[in-house]
């Protein structure tokens, strides 16, 4: 009996390695067959060598990251609406919660909190994509969440004084990487992971006063005031206060 049984674990074991190697198989020929079908519309299109590496590089990673969510999806097809809505509060808590909007929100109405977890929407950024531009509305809040960016913003004389007080040192005000084209009269901010960008966005038409460019394959969520509303549309208890 024992025998039997330890044949059993010892089968079970080598069941799932099998499984295991033929799933790493399955998404390695998915990846030459996605590269080899990029590389031959970069060759009919034309595109040069710094186009088509740029194109092929992010495509990969694409492919890469689209792959380790492809067994979450699977998971999450078999749970229910409310199953799933706590799960991707548990996921994404983390993000949105040290916002001091999102952290009373959570404290106050949690229903509403949970619909937003959901509510945002999530994107995948290549090198030197824009986010947004200055003098162009402002649609939605970003929540910069991986990768690498620089927040270009024009300055004034003031600003100019600002920016050299932060090179010499005698400011702590920010924790961002400054950089300074005196030619452009522009600063440039360079941070990466976690940030909270456009919030007023979310309750009032502005337009944007800065440029946002991605310095590395990148990360970010994005939530519209249409979409907050509707949240809280769904809650008479917050729609009342």
């Amino acid at each position: 009996f024992m025998l039997a049984s330890s044949l059993l674990v010892v089968g079970a074991g080598i069941s799932k390695m099998t499984n295991a190697i033929a799933d790493l198989q399955r998404v390695h020929l998915e990846a030459t067959d996605t590269r080899r079908k990029l590389s031959q519309v970069l060759r009919a299109s034309g595109a040069d060598a710094d186009l088509s590496s740029r194109i092929l590089r992010f495509g990969m990673h694409l492919f890469q990251r689209k792959a380790s969510l492809s067994v979450e999806d699977s998971v999450i097809g078999l749970l229910s609406k409310a199953l799933t809505s706590e799960l991707t509060l548990c996921q994404r808590n983390k993000y949105f919660v040290d916002h001091p909007f999102f952290a009373n929100v959570k404290l106050r109405f949690p229903e509403v909190y949970a619909n937003l977890c959901t509510a945002f929407e999530s994107h995948i950024f290549a090198d030197s994509d824009v986010l947004f531009r200055s003098g162009t509305v402002s649609e939605c809040l970003y929540i910069t969440i991986r990768g690498s960016y620089t927040l270009s913003t024009p300055v004034d004389a003031w600003g100019l004084m600002q920016t050299r007080l932060l090179q010499e040192g005698r400011s702590t005000t920010t924790k961002w990487k400054v950089d300074v084209d005196f030619r452009e009269a522009e600063v440039a901010s360079s941070f990466s992971g976690l940030r909270w960008l456009c919030e007023i966005s979310l309750f009032a038409t502005t337009f944007h006063k800065s440029d946002l460019r991605t310095t590395s394959f990148a990360d970010a969520f994005t939530l519209t005031g249409a979409a907050l509303a509707a949240c809280v549309g769904k809650s008479p208890r917050c729609v009342a206060s």
